[in-house]
């Protein structure tokens, strides 16, 4: 019983075992702690504070994924509206509950011995409680929030903070210096990623900070003009995002070279960027690289809901492939290649609704969910379409080497002529000439991939039905799915 007793106490106080983590800097290309030791970030994004006050198992993900996983760095997802009090969730004393939340999240990663980064994801275009979510660049509320968390944060040995998650649509001068920015119809006022790094310093805080570029982050090839200065601090690591399939591994990869020379780098998101499962061939070949060339990374993220998931459930079951990989890679194994997936089941492009991911891109006037004329089921997809208008259904790019074919039914009122292209990531393959349905009557297709030119592609994008016929086309579509290789 004693020694029971001994065991038990030791489990529930081991995070008190990890040495504290020392102060972070950068030396040019490097990151190294304040004794001068190189210190290799490999972690994982724990997210759900961008988007609930209380937060979703954030301290018990802390400390299974640094405790069990061997995590050091934890990417952090904050709202800036949240920590003003600005939502119905954190209104009144809940404001100070999530400030606390953040404190425990801090002090819980340096119990373990891990780094932690304060990210800015949402913001809300400077209209306090409003617009709130990713936008195209910080804001002048941004001010504040960096302000205060810098302040509350100041020199922590073992925080860093994310000015600003994917910015996006701007130009690189207007990324840096700020600007009037004009999103969805709704224009606000930019400080831009120089300000709010300023803000960051004029708090005290002297904290290595990370900075993601433009293209959601994903772009790191600023003119040298648009660096931000620094001026005193720890130094700066830029931030890139990468999910297979938006952009290919190969492309990344030479991106990823040129980038890697110029400045220190943390790939804080990446994940399977394909849909229908994970693929672990992909997920390998970005590990493989990202370990045979020393970078820093996290991966996105520790939530069965926020996907591309690294765990199943809250029992943090790993998520095959993906979750499975990055745990084994945090434990220090070296990620071998693995096999690419052959076949898939069938999946659905259109059965009522667009199917998981699939949506409307089309040039055509479309309704997804008509009930004038339905094959199965309530809804169809109803098009009007003059000559050299399209219906376009798109999708986050996939491997077509898992499927054969493309089955679908349509029914048009009048006949009428239209090919089918697919694309290739944005670019579209040779058109396949349709068989003009009967007038009036639901007709079944059934296309080989083969047909389209992209059987051996692993990044096609969409499908679209190009119509060729002088005047105005009605016609409707239902049914939709891609047929899986067995």
């Amino acid at each position: 019983m004693f020694k029971a007793t001994i065991l038990l106490a030791l489990s529930l106080f081991s995070g008190a075992l990890h040495a504290a983590p020392l102060p972070l800097k950068v030396d040019g290309l490097q990151v190294e702690d304040s004794s001068g030791k190189v210190v290799p970030l490999h972690g994982v994004d724990v997210c759900s504070m961008e988007w609930m006050a209380q937060g979703d198992h954030v301290l018990q993900s802390i400390d299974v994924v640094t405790e069990q996983w061997h995590a050091n760095i934890i990417r952090l997802p904050l709202c800036q509206d949240r920590w003003f009090g600005k939502t119905a969730d954190s209104a009144g004393p809940q404001m100070e509950a999530y400030h606390q939340l953040v404190d425990s999240a801090v002090t819980e990663a340096a119990e373990h011995g891990a780094y932690i980064v304060l990210d800015l994801h949402w913001n809300d275009m400077n209209d306090w409680g409003q617009n709130i979510g990713q936008h195209d660049l910080p804001d002048d509320n941004s001010i504040q929030f960096w302000q205060a968390v810098g302040k509350r944060y100041a020199n922590r040995p073992n925080v860093l903070f994310d000015v600003y998650n994917e910015p996006h649509d701007i130009p690189w001068d207007v990324w840096k210096n700020g600007g009037q920015v004009t999103e969805g119809g709704h224009t606000y006022h930019s400080p831009g990623m120089q300000a709010c790094l300023d803000a960051i310093r004029d708090s005290g805080a002297n904290n290595v900070v990370i900075v993601g570029g433009l293209g959601y982050a994903s772009q790191l090839d600023m003119p040298d003009a648009d660096l931000l200065d620094n001026r005193h601090g720890q130094g700066i690591i830029y931030v890139n995002h990468f999910y297979p399939g938006w952009e290919t591994v190969d492309s990344w990869q030479k991106r990823m070279d040129a980038a890697r020379h110029r400045f220190p780098i943390i790939v804080s998101e990446f994940g399977p960027g394909q849909p229908y499962g994970s693929d672990a061939h992909q997920v390998s070949r970005v590990l493989n690289y990202l370990q045979s060339n020393n970078m820093n990374w996290c991966a996105w993220c520790v939530h069965p809901q926020a996907g591309p998931c690294l765990i199943k459930d809250w029992t943090y079951a790993v998520t095959p492939g993906f979750g499975l990989l990055v745990k084994e890679a945090l434990g220090g194994k070296v990620v071998p290649l693995q096999p690419r997936e052959t076949s898939s089941p069938d999946v659905t492009i259109y059965d009522d609704k667009f199917g998981d991911s699939w949506q409307s891109w089309s040039s055509a006037d479309v309704d997804a969910s008509s009930t004038e004329q339905v094959h199965g089921g309530n809804k169809s997809i109803r098009v009007k379409a003059s000559q050299g208008q399209n219906l376009q259904i798109g999708v986050c790019p996939f491997d077509a080497r898992r499927f054969t074919a493309i089955d679908f039914w349509l029914y048009a009122p009048a006949s009428f002529a239209a090919v089918i292209r697919a694309s290739i990531m944005d670019t579209a393959q040779p058109p396949y000439t349709l068989e003009a349905p009967p007038p009036n009557t639901w007709t079944h297709y059934t296309i080989p991939l083969s047909k389209l030119g992209v059987e051996d592609s692993e990044y096609v994008k969409s499908f679209a039905f190009d119509i060729t016929s002088p005047g105005s086309t009605l016609f409707y579509v239902d049914d939709a799915k891609l047929i899986g290789a067995r």
